[in-house]
């Protein structure tokens, strides 16, 4: 019995792993494009990070998965809650640094 290596998280087949390593790459270049001049520790920068992939979903990913304009409707609607906290932290850094 030969052990196989696990390459994804997840029950992939080779097509699945492919589109996972795809998405991981896009994830990492979004978080490499992310502006944190203003983040002041690590926890604002994870912040940013989030921000960032989370507009990217709502704005780029969802619109080209779901075709349904109701459902699109929804799930943007719910991910526009979760950017919430995302959204008042990097106006609040915007605030500080432009008193500062």
């Amino acid at each position: 019995m030969s052990l196989q290596k696990k390459t994804c998280e997840y029950d992939c087949d080779n097509t699945s792993i492919e589109t996972h390593n795809d998405i991981c790459e896009q994830a990492n270049l979004i978080i490499q494009n992310v502006d944190i001049s203003l983040a002041k520790n690590k926890s604002q920068r994870r912040l940013l990070e989030h921000d960032a992939l989370l507009i990217h979903l709502m704005e780029t990913v969802f619109p080209e998965l779901i075709n349904d304009h109701d459902i699109l409707f929804k799930v943007q609607s719910w991910m526009s809650h979760l950017h919430r906290p995302s959204w008042f932290e990097r106006s609040e850094l915007k605030k500080e640094n432009n008193h500062e």
